[in-house]
């Protein structure tokens, strides 16, 4: 799955972030991975959400907005709010998050 998602690296690092819980997603009960994402503490308050993907073959169904919304759901017991950052170009998760609720607030500049 990892390999799919074209993070083969997480898969040998053993851990992902210290208090981050990783989530995936079955095919179907006993199937194979399909979604993977992450949440865990960020700074004081605030948690957060990480490393979302889906594999290639099942885009287009909806399983990163679930996986997104449950990961989502995973933190609201323990935080005041959740932030996010992705890149302008990243179109789907975009999607994602804005049909969870979250709304564009800022864009940063980056100078290189």
């Amino acid at each position: 799955m990892l390999d799919a998602l074209g993070q083969p690296a997480l898969a040998c690092q053993g851990t992902f972030r210290d208090g981050w819980t990783v989530v995936a997603l079955r095919e179907a009960e006993v199937g194979p991975l399909v979604a993977v994402g992450a949440y865990g503490p960020a700074k004081p308050g605030f948690s957060g959400v990480d490393m979302l993907g889906v594999h290639p073959e099942h885009h287009g169904r909806g399983l990163g907005t679930r996986l997104f919304t449950h990961l989502l759901g995973s933190l609201a017991p323990d935080v005041d709010g959740h932030g996010g950052l992705t890149s302008a170009e990243n179109h789907a998760m975009r999607r994602i998050v804005q049909r969870a609720g979250s709304r564009h607030t800022a864009t940063p500049l980056v100078f290189k």
